[in-house]
């Protein structure tokens, strides 16, 4: 049986597991129609998706 604090810590690292998850995967989802909307090539998009992550990872 789990104690409380370990299952608050479980609920925990699966909810910032399932938005991390979430982060990575609805970039290349939403990608073609951003790139349009912004008009911008698959080179921006690249380089503005690593900058997001970077400052994600440094926050």
């Amino acid at each position: 049986m789990m104690t409380p604090a370990a299952l608050r810590l479980l609920l925990l690292l699966v909810a910032v597991t399932s938005a991390s998850q979430f982060y990575r995967t609805s970039g290349g989802v939403i990608a073609p129609e951003l790139m349009a909307d912004l008009r911008i090539g698959p080179e921006v998009l690249g380089l503005a998706s690593s900058a997001f992550f970077l400052a994600l990872g440094a926050a």
